[in-house]
């Protein structure tokens, strides 16, 4: 059953909470309710910064409260408004989402999470333009994975470089691995060759084909 046809108490709430937040902000007006064409409960609502006006709709999902609300800008908008968004028109990527969403917060909190983040990036009033942080913790593989050319560094050959004296030199067997757009090289073995010595650390890549 959809959740606010049996939930009619989480509705309630709902309803209270956003409109309590549109009489508290005066940045937050045209709050209206409705159903999207998949029966979905909406908000639709303007954000106001600096008399321009941000037209979003807040979206419930079938799973609420179990999973989070999204908000996306309302109408044909075919500008990118955040760093923080999935493409231009696209969800604003805010403080909650999937990873950590708790059935505690509301819809209401969303609102307020994308006007801090409009704020933020747009900047209001006396406020500069600022980059607003991530909620997103991502790992170095996951930053570099855009790379068109990377070495793989891993914690065994990390280890073995940190037990070598100062400037020694060390012939490297690397195996690479083509994909579409990248090339990633791989250590497949590594050893100290006696009488090899130098002022700075070097190495030697013998290439060898995937």
């Amino acid at each position: 059953m959809i959740w606010f046809l049996k939930d009619a108490a989480r509705v309630e709430q709902e309803r209270r909470a956003i409109a309590g937040l549109a009489e508290s902000a005066p940045w937050l007006s045209g709050v209206a309710w409705r159903l999207d064409e998949r029966l979905r409960l909406c908000v639709d609502a303007d954000i106001l910064i600096d008399e321009i006006v941000f037209p979003i709709t807040l979206r419930y999902p079938e799973f609420y409260p179990h999973t989070p609300p999204s908000v996306w800008p309302r109408g044909n908008v075919g500008e990118r408004w955040s760093e923080h968004q999935y493409g231009a028109g696209g969800e604003l990527c805010l403080e909650y989402g999937p990873d950590n969403w708790v059935p505690e917060l509301t819809g209401a909190g969303l609102l307020v999470s994308a006007h801090r983040l409009l704020v933020g990036e747009q900047g209001g009033g006396d406020a500069p333009r600022e980059l607003v942080a991530s909620r997103h913790q991502t790992t170095l593989g996951q930053d570099l994975r855009s790379s068109r050319f990377r070495f793989v560094v891993t914690s065994g050959l990390a280890a073995f470089v940190q037990t070598l004296p100062s400037g020694t030199l060390i012939p490297l067997t690397t195996r690479w691995v083509r994909q579409a757009r990248s090339c990633i090289a791989v250590v497949g073995k590594a050893r100290p060759r006696p009488g090899l010595s130098g002022s700075i650390l070097m190495s030697r890549l013998i290439l060898e084909s995937p």
